[in-house]
């Protein structure tokens, strides 16, 4: 066993793709793409105003369609990551399959449609799941979307003509142009619609009634609130400071239910209870990009980051204080302090919609 471990870490991973992207971005990059916002800024407000279904600028920018945002906490169908295993995520990979809900399908994306790295990819996680609950598709590119929640489009709900609800994704630029939105918008059956601000999914944070939270580092302050509320369904809309870490929302708070938010961010605790919340504070590991925060709440069972440090059990206890099914705790210190980034932004889960097995060979394909 392992042998093939050893294999199939050579196989999913990339040694160049880890050591020449991170999560998050350069000072430059974040300046470029504050440049790119700002013109995208003028398009939309300033040139066309007034909604032209013909000018992709303005596309649903005036939309009176209803839209709810999907929050984590609530039924999920799908966990979705990448099948690589950089910054020695593999652990935490395995672990979370091994403990998925039973009435959860895995979703593995891969770059490769090669016959021999698929079949490794089912074996492997085979050993954990039913055959019926692992789903592996092929996305072009997809070497480029290590961290899922920020280059998967993000769910939403959107009411349709006689009140139904629709399966939507929402398509925003993304830096490593990892763009697998209309390949998923495919499998799931979902509308897509698209803004093309650069924005990444893993500043945004929402919960079931129509409320969400970003950081507003300098290129997300660009985007006018109009985008939130018709794209995203944010009826509420909290901008926090960039006060630390790279400035997504995940790394600094959390929605567990309508009314309750995690942080541990001092600053934000008065920001949030003006704002009618219950704040609970989670405790700050040492080092500059460790959060306790940026956890994956999937049906009832919670995997958090820990560090080996004294605060995992203080925080691990604030999270067990709201009784969910299992609470468990996956080392993160490779990942955190090597690729910056933590368990919350490497997955992605979806609600139970459809999962469309006969799909366009163009796009994604089931292997």
């Amino acid at each position: 066993m392992r042998i093939f471990l050893s294999l199939v870490v050579v196989i999913f991973s990339s040694q160049a793709f880890s050591e020449s992207i991170k999560y998050g971005f350069t000072p430059e990059q974040e300046q470029w793409m504050l440049e790119q916002n700002q013109q995208t800024y003028v398009s939309r407000v300033v040139e066309a105003p007034v909604f032209d279904p013909t000018n992709p600028l303005t596309f649903d920018l005036l939309s009176e369609t209803t839209v709810r945002p999907y929050a984590e906490y609530e039924s999920a169908g799908y966990l979705i990551f990448s099948s690589t295993f950089d910054f020695k995520s593999l652990k935490a990979k395995e672990t979370m399959a091994k403990n998925l809900p039973k009435d959860t399908t895995l979703v593995v994306f891969t770059h490769s449609n090669q016959e021999s790295h698929i079949n490794n990819i089912k074996f492997h996680f085979g050993q954990f799941l039913e055959k019926e609950r692992l789903k592996v598709i092929y996305l072009p590119g997809a070497q480029k979307g290590f961290w899922a929640r920020d280059g998967v489009p993000v769910p939403v709900w959107r009411s349709g003509e006689y009140g139904q609800q629709i399966f939507t994704v929402v398509d925003a630029a993304y830096y490593h142009h990892f763009e697998a939105d209309k390949e998923f918008s495919q499998h799931f059956n979902a509308e897509m619609t698209k803004h093309d601000y650069y924005y990444e999914g893993g500043n945004f944070i929402a919960n079931a009634q129509n409320e969400c939270l970003i950081v507003n580092k300098q290129a997300t302050s660009i985007i006018p609130d109009s985008i939130f509320k018709d794209h995203y369904g944010c009826e509420k809309l909290i901008r926090l400071p960039h006060i630390k870490g790279i400035g997504h929302a995940d790394e600094s708070v959390k929605f567990v239910d309508d009314n309750t938010v995690l942080t541990d961010a001092k600053q934000y605790k008065p920001i949030l209870e003006q704002a009618g919340y219950s704040v609970k504070m989670l405790p700050r590991p040492k080092n500059q990009y460790e959060t306790y925060v940026n956890s994956l709440l999937i049906n009832g069972v919670i995997y958090v980051p820990i560090f080996g440090q004294k605060t995992d059990k203080k925080a691990l206890e604030v999270y067990e204080s709201f009784g969910f099914d299992k609470v468990i705790g996956i080392n993160s210190s490779t990942l955190s302090n090597t690729g910056a980034g933590s368990l919350h932004c490497i997955t992605m889960t979806y609600p139970k919609v459809g999962f469309d097995e006969v799909i366009s060979q163009l796009g994604a394909s089931e292997l």
